[in-house]
């Protein structure tokens, strides 16, 4: 690793503290290509050389997961599943996020923080004995992409950290985190008393120079990019998926793309290869590529469509054009009904917010206040109780007006 010795060695520093019982999370930021990645893996290495578990969990694109994504996928990683769970994961969201049988919204807001504040609990409780004697490393990559519901459990994670031989080590975008979800959640990471900052800048002139000498060397996969479904490209493309194996594995083999997180996922190898991937397309072929997209998922998920809803509604979304929003509107509420159903309620407030921002002028009356209530339901449910009275108030101000 060239030129973050010093990063790096805070970063271990910090990890001897959370095993020694000081807990805590840190937040390595930078731009796109900086190195936030690479320093994250290679702390994870060095704890992994000292016979730390380490868990790991990727934010692979802005809505690619469903709510508590992350944290699903943490659950499942060896360090952290439990001793008398499936090996297959069947049964393990069930238990944890309640998945097999969703809280019904009808049992009231208290019901549902109840049943999440025990969601919390669970996840705490796992993470607590996942640790052990030998301590745990968790690593969130991309957080800037994570799902609401996952920022909001980590921090809650966050603040039961103290006296936990656990270290969070999350990395994300400085540049991306303020269009995204989870813009509003990291400054209050940042702010916590039990959080540090590793930020990473420009590389000195010496490192630089070290990396040019090797700039022969073929691109790895830890570089952090966005991931894809090659069923789904291949369903864009209206071909066999068996069409594909041999265009892939050209991109594999030229550093472009890495294997993704599940089996047939890929990732471009940096998301500056697919930023200029996108570059070279025209606006109105980007859109349609984003309306083939959301077709191809919901017709290669047909009857198991709710955990990629998000990801439908992001490009219903993009696809969408002045005076046609009906698709992306309803894909947007249908998408934060699932999140709400979930408990993941804040995602449920973004994806309701998002919904009346794209249908704002185009939406009747009526719709409009549906979403509303729901909007205002969500936000009750997430804490956010004067937010709850403004958005329905607000409803009941313009039914006086219309009476």
């Amino acid at each position: 690793m060239v030129g973050r010795d010093r990063e790096l060695a805070r970063v271990i520093l910090l990890l001897d503290d959370a095993l020694a019982g000081g807990g805590r999370l840190v937040l390595c930021t930078g731009e796109a290509g900086i190195g936030n990645t690479r320093l994250a893996e290679e702390a994870a290495a060095s704890a992994a050389a000292r016979g730390v578990p380490v868990a790991w969990a990727r934010a692979a694109d802005r809505d690619s997961l469903p709510p508590y994504g992350l944290w699903q996928l943490v659950l499942d990683e060896p360090a952290v599943r439990a001793a008398g769970d499936d090996p297959s994961g069947a049964g393990l969201w069930s238990r944890v996020f309640g998945d097999a049988e969703r809280p019904a919204l009808a049992d009231g807001a208290d019901s549902g923080s109840a049943q999440r504040f025990a969601m919390f609990a669970e996840v705490r409780r796992r993470l607590a004995q996942a640790a052990g004697s030998s301590g745990l490393l968790l690593v969130f990559d991309d957080l800037q992409w994570a799902d609401e519901a996952s920022a909001v459990l980590l921090a809650d994670v966050v603040r039961q950290l103290r006296g936990k031989r656990i270290l969070v080590l999350a990395t994300y975008r400085e540049s991306a985190a303020s269009g995204d979800t989870s813009a509003g959640l990291l400054p209050r990471l940042s702010a916590d008393a039990n959080t540090e900052r590793v930020d990473l800048r420009g590389l000195p002139a010496g490192a630089v120079g070290d990396m040019l000498r090797a700039a022969g060397l073929p691109a790895s996969a830890d570089q952090a990019g966005h991931s894809f479904s090659a069923g789904v490209v291949a369903k864009i493309l209206d071909v066999p998926v068996l069409a594909l194996l041999g265009p892939l594995d050209e991109c594999r083999a030229a550093g472009f793309l890495v294997a993704g997180d599940r089996p047939g996922d890929h990732r471009f190898s940096h998301a500056l290869v697919s930023s200029a991937v996108a570059a070279r397309l025209s606006a109105a072929e980007q859109r349609r590529l984003h309306a083939a997209a959301a077709d191809a998922i919901e017709a290669l998920y047909d009857g198991q469509l709710d955990l990629h809803l998000a990801e439908v509604a992001r490009h219903r979304v993009e696809a969408s054009l002045p005076g046609d929003r009906t698709e992306a509107v309803a894909a947007c509420e249908a998408a934060a009904g699932v999140a709400a159903q979930s408990l993941a309620f804040e995602e449920a407030v973004r994806l309701y917010r998002q919904a009346l921002s794209v249908g704002e002028g185009e939406i009747g009356e009526n719709g409009r206040c549906r979403l509303e209530l729901a909007l205002a339901e969500a936000l009750h449910r997430s804490g956010d109780l004067p937010g709850s009275q403004e958005t329905a108030a607000g409803v009941g101000r313009r039914a006086e007006r219309r009476a």
